[in-house]
């Protein structure tokens, strides 16, 4: 079980999620979030992360352009895009990384009304990304949300994938073990779950949910 630890916003919480045994941490470099960090901040944040740990910034950025300023400027493993980019502009991108493409699931409505999204097309638009991240959209914010949706549909999504998908969404100490349990995702990721305050990691959340999904 792959584990993400997100919204990072220092160098101290980036080499503590790492010592506890984090596969990924991530930066968030947009202005939509609560949790973001410019560019040198974020640059610097994942120079400090060990090699064998995946660095990834997550953006909502929707033009090629400004992921290749991403991919230039940071120089992360990996792209986390929750902006509706055009997957035929990401071929025009120069990166030698990997991409993950989130996909937004409501938190609220009933697994019949999701039904109703074809999540297989959607998938298939974007074939040329490495992982799909599930994750909440509540009051029109995507990630960082707090809020767990329906974990029916993420399983059904995980099934009908042929890319390995990260879960997340309201993931914490207390219900990563069950999540991973009905979703049977390739890994999970976490931000507010784990944090004593906007921004700033919690040292023992951080390390019970690594245990918790890792066990």
């Amino acid at each position: 079980m792959k584990v993400k630890i997100c919204g990072i916003t220092n160098v101290g919480d980036a080499l503590m999620a790492c010592e506890f045994g984090a596969d990924l941490v991530g930066v968030v470099v947009s202005e939509e979030s609560k949790r973001k960090v410019n560019v040198e901040e974020a640059k610097k944040i994942l120079d400090s992360v060990p090699e064998n740990v995946l660095k990834v910034v997550v953006t909502t950025a929707t033009e090629v352009n400004e992921l290749q300023k991403i991919a230039d400027e940071i120089k992360p493993k990996v792209i986390q895009m929750h902006g509706e980019i055009n997957p035929g502009g990401l071929e025009k991108l120069k990166f030698n990384g990997k991409l993950t493409k989130c996909i937004a699931v409501e938190p609220f409505l009933e697994k019949k009304l999701h039904q109703k999204i074809d999540y297989a097309e959607y998938m298939k638009r974007y074939d040329m990304v490495d992982f799909f991240l599930l994750d909440s959209k509540a009051k029109g914010i995507i990630g960082g949300t707090g809020v767990v949706h329906n974990w029916d549909v993420s399983e059904e999504i995980v099934k009908i994938s042929e890319k390995p998908v990260f879960l997340a969404g309201g993931l914490n100490p207390e219900n990563v073990k069950k999540a991973i349990e009905k979703v049977k995702p390739y890994g999970v990721d976490v931000a507010s779950g784990v944090e004593k305050e906007t921004g700033k990691k919690d040292l023992e959340k951080v390390r019970e949910f690594i245990r918790g999904a890792k066990e």
